[in-house]
C-alpha cells in the first residue's frame, strides 16, 4: 500500500480526507470539480487542469474510469456540497483517498492560488 498523497490530511468524521490549498501544490492529484459547468469561467474560475464531473453524477455512478484507489481531490464553491460527494464516493463507491478541498473555491481564490477562466477542464462522465 502506497503512503497518501498528503500525508498528516484529517480524516472527517464522514470518511473522507481534507486539504488546504497548500496541500494540494506540487502533488499529483486529480482534482474533480463538482460545480455546474457555468461556474468554472465564471468569478471565481476553476483550478487548471481540473476534471469536471456533477455532483449528481457522483452519486449515481462515482466517478466513470477513474479507479477507486486514485488520490482525487475533490472542489465546490466552499466545500459543503464537495463534503457530501466525498461522503458518497467512500461509502458507496468505495474510493480510498478522497480528499475534499476545505473552503472550496472560495478559500483557493483568498488565498490567491491560480486559477483559470477559460477552459482547461475536461469533463468526465455524462
Amino acid at each position: 500500500m502506497r503512503p497518501p498523497a498528503i500525508e498528516g490530511a484529517p480524516r472527517s468524521r464522514r470518511g473522507y480526507l481534507e486539504a488546504r490549498p497548500i496541500d494540494l501544490l506540487g502533488k499529483n492529484l486529480l482534482v474533480v470539480d463538482i460545480r455546474p459547468e457555468v461556474d468554472l469561467c465564471g468569478d471565481f474560475g476553476h483550478i487548471r487542469g481540473a476534471l469536471h464531473l456533477s455532483a449528481e453524477a457522483i452519486e449515481g455512478e462515482g466517478l466513470r474510469g477513474i479507479p477507486p484507489d486514485a488520490p482525487v481531490v475533490l472542489v465546490c464553491n466552499n466545500g459543503r456540497k464537495s463534503a457530501d460527494a466525498a461522503e458518497t464516493l467512500v461509502e458507496r463507491h468505495r474510493y480510498h483517498e478522497v480528499y475534499v478541498l476545505v473552503g472550496g473555491m472560495v478559500r483557493w481564490c483568498a488565498e490567491e492560488r491560480p486559477v483559470a477562466h477559460e477552459k482547461t477542464w475536461r469533463r468526465v462522465g455524462p
